[in-house]
């Protein structure tokens, strides 16, 4: 019996292996694909919407792009090399290519079932991320056959799509940087922009890049439970801000379509909120709707104590005995999803793991 399994090789996962090892927790790390593997099936221009100073991890002694400014952001490259690097210097103890099935409650064990065999473990720490799943909406179904769909997750390069026209739905981060690079490519007759009304933030405010104010306005500090960490969490439930170019901006630059958000289908074709109708003759749509949370595969012997409608029940990561998570959206602070937030939250679960071991051998 291993007395910690980790279920996700990420950021989270990666650095919470990083604090057991330094408080002696055996543990096993289990990966469906490869360490930060969500990293490396982002698009070819995918770039950071944080500063670099923010996504510095835990021990790791090189900084984040290290050619670039502090304040700047990296590249799909310049992150893959980082978390390389972080990979080889923590050397966690982690399985790849295994997909875990279910995690089932015993009385005091966790049985972890995977693709290849069943683990027995006194603590399980789910670090699969806020929201894994991607979400596409019902009326993706009521499209004909014959309309190619692709969701932001499968999306690498304008390439892919083979049709003169697109209809980008949703205006988050990887909606205005989808929309963006498609524009650039200067193959499409038409591109409309469905809006889902995230804020955008400028790169810069009166010629300050936004990476200085983030240091200096510690935003992502603030803790959930206080009175702005609660009404922030209320203000982005419908979707984080994303960052500049405006969908304006690319209207203006690129000729982009602005419409309403898609509610649905008609004969003449895709209905927007604002009343326009997107015609889907020769077009590919594209779901920009981002992700929402899995943990169907988890079963708890009391699950009203450990989910409810927004999932997870816990406190700043700490669920039923023996279960834990790390990087959850608001799980301690407003920035505990980034990848600088996730390694306070990991010290401290790999601290109540640890104190828990001692406990379970000291009853």
């Amino acid at each position: 019996m291993i007395n910690t399994i980790v279920i996700g090789g990420g950021q989270a996962g990666v650095v919470l292996s990083y604090f057991l090892q330094q408080r002696g927790v055996e543990h096993l790390v289990l990966e469906r694909d490869r360490a930060f593997s969500a990293w490396h099936k982002c698009w070819d221009n995918f770039r950071l919407n944080t500063a670099n100073w923010m996504n510095a991890l835990p021990g790791m002694r090189e900084p984040f792009a290290p050619h670039k400014a502090w304040y700047d952001t990296g590249t799909r490259e310049e992150a893959h090399h980082y978390f390389r690097a972080y990979v080889q210097m923590v050397d966690p103890p982690i399985k790849e290519g295994v997909s875990v099935t279910q995690v089932i409650e015993g009385k005091g064990i966790w049985h972890v079932h995977t693709d290849a065999e069943v683990y027995r473990t006194t603590n399980v720490a789910i670090c699969t991320g806020h929201a894994s799943q991607p979400f596409v909406p019902d009326i993706a179904e009521q499209l004909p056959p014959s309309i190619p769909q692709l969701h932001s997750s499968a999306y690498r390069n304008p390439a892919q799509i083979t049709t003169a026209n697109v209809l980008i739905a949703g205006s988050g981060s990887s909606g205005i940087q989808i929309c963006l690079d498609l524009a650039q490519s200067g193959q499409f007759d038409n591109l409309a922009f469905a809006l889902s009304g995230n804020m955008v933030i400028p790169w810069s405010i009166l010629g300050i890049p936004i990476g200085v104010f983030s240091r200096l306005l510690p935003v992502f500090e603030i803790q959930r439970h206080s009175w702005l960490g609660r009404r922030i969490a209320r203000q982005w439930h419908g979707g984080e801000p994303a960052m500049a170019p405006s969908p304006r901006w690319l209207s203006k630059r690129y000729g982009v379509q602005r419409v309403g958000r898609a509610i649905g289908v008609e004969k003449r074709g895709i209905v927007c909120a604002d009343g326009a109708v997107i015609g889907t003759a020769d077009r590919t749509v594209l779901w920009c709707t981002g992700f929402r949370p899995d943990y169907k595969f988890i079963r708890v012997r009391h699950p009203e104590s450990a989910f409810d409608e927004n999932g997870p029940i816990h406190q700043r990561g700490i669920s039923v005995p023996g279960l834990f998570f790390v990087g959850l959206k608001f799980q301690h602070t407003v920035g505990s999803h980034l990848l600088r937030g996730v390694g306070r939250d990991a010290e401290y679960i790999a601290r109540k793991i640890a104190e828990r071991k001692t406990v379970c051998l000291h009853p």
